[in-house]
C-alpha cells in the first residue's frame, strides 16, 4: 500500500512469514516518469537560451566576456521559472536528476518546517500502522507488544517494524 502527502511516500507492507506475519513501511520518493528526459530537456534548454543571449553578442569582446557566464546565468533562470510555477510545479523540479540537487542548493534548502512536516507524517504513518498491529494481535489473543518492540527500527534509509516478524504468528 502507497500513502502520500505531497512529496512524502510511504510504501507499507503487511505480509505473512512463514506462520508469522510482519508490517514494515518505507519512505521513498514518487518516481518522475521518464526523468531524463527531462534532465536531457533541461540541459538542451540551457545550450538554447546561451545561444540566443550570445548571438546578438557574437563576435564582441563583450560577448565572448559574456559567454561563460551564460550557461550558468540560464540554468538558474530556468530553476527560478521552475520555482515560481512557469514551467513545472516544484515537486518535478525535487524529482529530476542531477537537477534536483542544483534547485534545492538554490532554491529549496532544508527548513524546520520541511523537516517536522516529514516527521509528524511518519509518526502519523507509523501511529496508524501500530493502530493495525495492536488489532491484529488482540483479534488473535496475543500478548501486547513491549515498548520496545513499538519504536520503529531505523536502517539505512528504510524504517520497519520487522522487529514483531513471530510476534504475530
Amino acid at each position: 500500500m502507497r500513502i502520500t502527502r505531497k512529496d512524502y511516500v510511504f510504501d507499507v507492507c503487511a505480509a505473512p512469514f512463514g506462520r508469522s506475519f510482519f508490517f514494515s513501511w518505507w519512505m521513498s520518493i514518487p518516481q518522475l516518469p521518464f526523468a531524463i528526459l527531462y534532465t536531457v530537456g533541461y540541459f538542451a534548454a540551457i545550450v538554447i537560451a546561451t545561444a540566443a543571449i550570445f548571438w546578438p553578442f557574437r563576435g564582441s569582446c563583450f560577448g565572448y566576456l559574456l559567454l561563460p557566464f551564460l550557461p550558468f546565468g540560464a540554468g538558474i533562470g530556468l530553476l527560478f521559472l521552475m520555482r515560481i510555477g512557469a514551467i513545472f510545479d516544484e515537486g518535478v523540479a525535487l524529482r529530476i536528476p542531477v537537477v534536483s540537487s542544483i534547485y534545492r542548493a538554490f532554491f529549496a534548502p532544508e527548513t524546520y518546517y520541511r523537516s517536522d512536516t516529514q516527521k509528524m507524517f511518519e509518526k502519523a504513518v507509523h501511529n496508524a500502522l501500530l493502530e493495525v498491529v495492536d488489532a491484529k494481535i488482540s483479534e488473535q489473543g496475543l500478548r501486547a507488544l513491549a515498548p520496545e518492540d513499538r519504536r520503529p527500527q531505523k536502517g539505512g534509509d528504510r524504517t520497519d517494524l520487522s522487529a514483531l516478524l513471530g510476534l504475530l504468528g
